[in-house]
């Protein structure tokens, strides 16, 4: 079994964080101006309050929440770590896989591969590049989006491809 877990970035989440905490001193200055300017108050509380749920999650996926990938022969885990509560998000089988590339590649050339159904996201950080690991499951296309090291990906590489080979 070999094991990957990414390196936080705290510049990126802390720039995130920055601008959720400028949006909402803006939605509540807004909030509480708002019927001087001609907005109803509520609308003005509705924004700050959305703001605020979204920044929430953010901090909690960036700050809080660890990933880890593990790879056994056959199986790509991916195990989500909040404070001491692990939970396995995902075991993927590598022979449905399709394609392991990278982030900039999948996104100069969507097309070759078809209509994603559903895309998820286990990144550590905010922002940057990763790889997208695209497999096939039901007769419908899914993507992980992840951040594994170098060692990690050649080692998923030759997993994928000996679980092709076996396939066959």
């Amino acid at each position: 079994m070999i094991k990957c877990k990414p390196i936080r970035n705290g510049k990126q989440t802390a720039l995130l964080m920055l601008a959720f905490a400028l949006l909402a001193i803006a939605t509540g200055i807004l909030s509480v101006y708002s019927v001087e300017i001609g907005i109803p108050a509520v609308v003005g509380r509705i924004g700050f309050g959305v703001v605020l749920s979204v920044a929430l999650y953010y901090m909690i996926k960036y700050t809080l929440a660890d990933y880890e990938y593990e790879l056994t022969a056959d199986t790509l885990s991916i195990i989500k770590t909040v404070g001491r509560k692990r939970t396995v998000m995902g075991a993927l089988d590598l022979s449905m896989s399709v394609a392991l590339i990278s982030k900039e590649e999948f996104k100069k050339d969507k097309k070759k591969y078809g209509t994603i159904d559903r895309n998820f996201n286990y990144r550590q950080n905010p922002f940057g590049n990763g790889m997208i690991y695209i497999f096939e499951f039901s007769d419908q296309l899914y993507s992980v989006d992840f951040e594994p090291n170098e060692p990690f990906v050649n080692s998923l590489c030759v997993a994928i491809d000996n679980c092709k080979r076996n396939r066959q």
